[in-house]
């Protein structure tokens, strides 16, 4: 598979996992770090949601494994990570779902 092939493939992967993951925050796999733990737990689902439905990635970015999106006014910066199946190791290829776990990683940004 050539990179293209390869990057394109990572691409479909992550908008799959992005949209139909079925996250459950609490699970340990989605990490979340943030100055004000309630409201982000107010506002989780929300947040859930406008990443399942992001659309506005860069031009080039082939992967679609990163945006920032608001929610009541709080920003928050995803990036999905490839892991090794069997240990907390970056991936040796991502494009391959037998090999590879996706998690979410957040950032929100709460203003005072």
């Amino acid at each position: 598979m050539d990179n293209n092939s390869q990057i394109s493939l990572i691409g479909k992967l992550n908008d799959c996992y992005r949209r139909d993951a079925g996250w459950n925050y609490s699970d340990g796999d989605t990490p979340v770090q943030t100055a004000a733990q309630s409201k982000a737990r107010r506002i989780l689902t929300k947040v859930w949601q406008a990443i399942r439905t992001y659309q506005e990635f860069e031009l080039g970015d082939a992967e679609r494994n990163c945006g920032t999106v608001k929610v009541e006014g709080v920003t928050v910066v995803w990036q999905i990570n490839y892991l090794d199946r069997w240990s907390d190791a970056p991936s040796a290829n991502p494009a391959d779902p037998r090999v590879t776990r996706r998690t979410i990683t957040l950032t929100m940004e709460v203003p005072d």
